[in-house]
């Protein structure tokens, strides 16, 4: 399986009339300037309504996803979350391959101030449930056969059939807070946990703007 995520980056350099030196202006999809975190993309995913953004292989298969439909899948997701009462500083696990289901679980947690608890596709089963453990998760995603090696309270929903169960309108007010928790270790927040505003008992460890994409 192979994926390929479209996106295009450049630096370009502010005029300077008075001959000092230049100061570079990263812009990003498409030419918007760059973000100083990953909450507002989903603003830059409508804008490119129709653009491809992801496109993923599977044997002679060949899908393809626009920015448009990745921001509408990440508001349903959203909705589905406030159906469920998952609200923010809840967290929830994400488990699978990278594509489009991974990246619209993801953004709708943002839009909820959801914990974002992503997995490695790679990582044994025995890692997983010990992250589980640690974050007791109100609900995990992912595919359904890796999912299928978690035991858990909380519900799950495999991406393979997602569609059916996400609500059919979309829910894209950002919450006040954002967080990511990124388990690439046993244990504890690493340096890529971040949020984009505000403040959380939960996510006072380890957390760190990151780049902007």
């Amino acid at each position: 399986m192979q994926l390929e995520l479209i996106e295009g980056v450049h630096t370009e350099r502010e005029p300077n009339p008075q001959g000092e030196p230049d100061t570079p202006q990263k812009t990003s999809l498409g030419g918007a300037p760059m973000r100083d975190n990953l909450a507002p993309l989903l603003d830059d995913f409508r804008r490119l309504g129709r653009e491809t953004a992801v496109v993923r292989y599977k044997g002679n298969r060949r899908r393809v996803t626009s920015y448009g439909e990745l921001a509408r899948l990440a508001g349903r997701f959203a909705a589905l979350l406030e159906a469920r009462g998952v609200k923010a500083g809840d967290r929830v696990l994400i488990w699978g391959e990278n594509g489009a289901e991974w990246i619209a679980a993801f953004h709708g947690c943002m839009l909820r101030g959801v914990l974002a608890v992503p997995l490695d596709f790679m990582g044994t089963a025995e890692f997983a449930a010990r992250v589980a453990a640690d974050v007791k998760p109100m609900l995990a995603v992912g595919d359904a056969a890796l999912l299928s090696n978690l035991d858990l309270d909380a519900p799950k929903i495999d991406f393979e059939t997602w569609l059916d169960v996400l609500p059919p309108y979309f829910r894209f007010a950002t919450a006040d807070s954002v967080h990511v928790r990124h388990h690439g270790r046993p244990q504890g927040d690493c340096a890529h946990a971040w949020q984009r505003t505000g403040e959380h008992p939960a996510d006072q460890r380890g957390r760190a703007t990151l780049p902007a994409l």
